[in-house]
């Protein structure tokens, strides 16, 4: 069951950061067998939205709470981290390429998002993870991410951690941490 909430609040990417992460995602898909992977963008709707701009033929998908993002249509899920495994059926182990944000800086949210990252993989996704940097020894155990040092920057800086952003391969090779 999904719970409605007023004033949510979205922490927005950098255009910059955002233009980055997006044209990674674009080419990890397009690297595909097939040259046209599939994109889940969870709790991440900065990259989704960046992504579509550049690509709005692109197959994607946006896991997002907050319903203001149903805007997008088919490409809308709602999607609440505490049920995890509550995603419809037709698109478990579907796609290519998963970015996600999780939307709080707790060690239950990461866990419970990594379920969902597991049942929404292909089995070579390529995964890109943006959190706190206190989240490094568990990205690392449940999904096996490193730490990558391409910088994740936000409007308006009022994050009080570290922010960073991890990944199952090397990140730092395609996306400059000068962005």
């Amino acid at each position: 069951m999904f719970l409605c909430l007023q004033n949510l609040s979205q922490f927005w990417y950098r255009q910059d950061t955002a233009e980055c992460l997006a044209t990674e995602c674009q080419r990890l898909a397009s690297s595909c067998e097939e040259g046209c992977g599939s994109i889940a963008c969870i709790s991440s709707p900065t990259v989704y939205r960046t992504l579509r701009k550049l690509n709005p033929k692109i197959k994607m998908s946006v896991f997002e709470f907050d319903s203001r993002f149903a805007v997008y249509g088919e490409d809308f899920v709602l999607y609440d981290y505490r049920s995890p495994l509550s995603v419809p059926s037709h698109l478990r182990e579907s796609f290519d390429v998963i970015i996600a944000d999780p939307p709080y800086l707790a060690e239950d949210c990461l866990t419970k998002v990594a379920l969902t990252i597991k049942m929404l993989s292909k089995p070579d996704a390529k995964i890109i993870l943006c959190t706190g940097k206190v989240m490094t020894e568990l990205a690392a155990r449940l999904m096996g991410l490193e730490l990558q040092k391409f910088e994740i920057r936000h409007d308006k800086e009022r994050l009080s951690n570290p922010f960073g952003c991890f990944s199952n391969y090397d990140l730092d090779e395609y996306c400059k941490y000068t962005c």
